[in-house]
């Protein structure tokens, strides 16, 4: 993604430009997972009036890593931005040759893995929040006995089971060889949406204990909270 207020795969300001001898590529990316250790970057960028995709070596001349910055969650995650200032690229860097890499496949199988991402903590947040709720007693019974709490929790687990059952949709298309653009979106749309209600409503669940570092519902929390903006505003 780039440092934009809204990613839009489809107004991508990184660009390469063919040269005699391959390509020249400038540009920024944002929130790239630990950029200061990797060997090599995949960059996808504008070039010739479509998207392409780059392999670049990270110690390319014109390659830049900025320090990492303090996140809310993923903590143990780092994540940089790396510039790009008309990097020399050969022309066996651009995948796919002449055929062109199938850029619009690759984001796809982000989106579909960030919303299997969301689901599992989703899940974590259920199956840590169940029996909390039945062990808790507030007023002479069970935390789960009461209507409004036993509601939310049933929609907490269906909730779950729609996030599982669109990514498990979405990662068929793309193992068949489908076209699978729609459905990855609908997937990542919808678990953004949900993580981050089930996330808050299990730190309101566990009453001030949901606030406390000695559970890990306040890091689910922060990390939905960051997975749901690694591409960008919801609906492109």
């Amino acid at each position: 993604m780039e440092p934009d207020f809204r990613f839009d795969v489809s107004a991508m300001r990184t660009a390469a430009v063919r040269t005699a001898s391959g390509y020249r590529l400038s540009g920024l990316k944002a929130m790239v997972p630990l950029a200061d250790q990797c060997s090599h970057f995949l960059v996808v960028a504008a070039c010739e009036g479509m998207l392409d995709a780059f392999i670049v070596d990270r110690r390319a001349k014109g390659v830049a890593i900025n320090d990492a910055r303090p996140k809310l969650g993923l903590r143990a995650l780092q994540m940089a931005n790396v510039g790009f200032v008309n990097v020399e690229l050969d022309s066996n860097a651009r995948l796919g040759n002449g055929a062109r890499c199938d850029v619009q496949g690759i984001i796809d199988s982000a989106r579909t893995a960030l919303a299997a991402i969301m689901a599992g903590i989703s899940r974590a947040v259920f199956e840590f929040v169940m029996p909390y709720t039945k062990e808790r007693v507030v007023h002479g019974d069970a935390l789960a006995k009461k209507q409004v709490i036993a509601f939310r929790l049933a929609d907490m687990r269906i909730e779950t089971d729609a996030m599982r059952w669109m990514t498990w949709k979405a990662a068929s298309i793309l193992e068949q060889g489908g076209d699978a653009t729609r459905q990855a979106q609908l997937a990542y749309t919808y678990a953004v949406e949900q993580a981050m209600w089930i996330a808050d409503e299990g730190v309101q669940m566990l009453g001030g204990h949901g606030y406390l570092r000695d559970n890990p519902v306040e890091m689910w929390y922060r990390d939905a909270r960051t997975v749901s903006v690694m591409e960008g505003a919801v609906g492109v």
